[in-house]
């Protein structure tokens, strides 16, 4: 084994946190992307280059100047909460964002990109089936069902079932009421 020492950087912009948007978004929806940057170098920063890509798009690349935004430069250590000008619209199903730091001077690269994964939902009620298994109670069976609320709005009390072997005529319905909904 060979003994070596890992110092602090003189150069390290580090890309903490994609602070928004959620993990969850309405269909439709202008998002705001906020990101937190943080100088993991122990010289001060004065500016660099932001970006995202968004859904396979083109990158948007925006500039900060630290000394404009916050009177310093930013301090070794020092968090900031960066809002891209440019919004994006939210879609039905999986979105990616990737969001990355582009500072020049750095000089470790592998702390400086993000990647999110965002689900579009509905703004309507939308309830959908998840799962469904069947437990053998000896002469009877039983049914598990797992539902899932799929939209924007809580729901409750509503109808929920099923067929059997494909046959209309073998209909099972249940009504969902629990407090606090769904």
């Amino acid at each position: 084994y060979k003994n070596f020492g890992l110092s602090p950087l003189d150069n390290d912009m580090q890309m903490v946190r994609i602070v928004s948007p959620t993990n969850r978004a309405v269909a439709g929806d202008s998002l705001t992307i906020r990101v937190r940057l943080r100088n993991f170098g122990q010289v001060e920063v004065e500016e660099t280059d932001v970006a995202f890509i968004y859904n396979g798009g083109a990158p948007v690349v925006e500039h900060v100047n630290f000394r404009e935004v916050l009177g310093h430069s930013l301090g070794s250590t020092e968090m900031f909460d960066y809002i891209f000008t440019r919004r994006v619209k939210a879609t039905m199903g999986t979105m990616e964002l990737t969001t990355w730091v582009d500072y020049s001077l750095d000089h470790y690269r592998y702390n400086d990109t993000l990647m999110k994964q965002i689900v579009g939902i509905s703004a309507v009620t939308d309830v959908a089936v998840t799962g469904i298994a069947p437990i053998n109670l000896g002469r009877t069976t039983s049914v598990i069902m797992t539902i899932e609320n799929q939209g924007a709005r809580m729901v409750n009390d509503f109808i929920v079932g099923f067929w059997y072997d494909n046959d209309p005529s073998f209909k099972f319905e249940e009504h969902f009421y629990r407090d606090g909904g769904l």
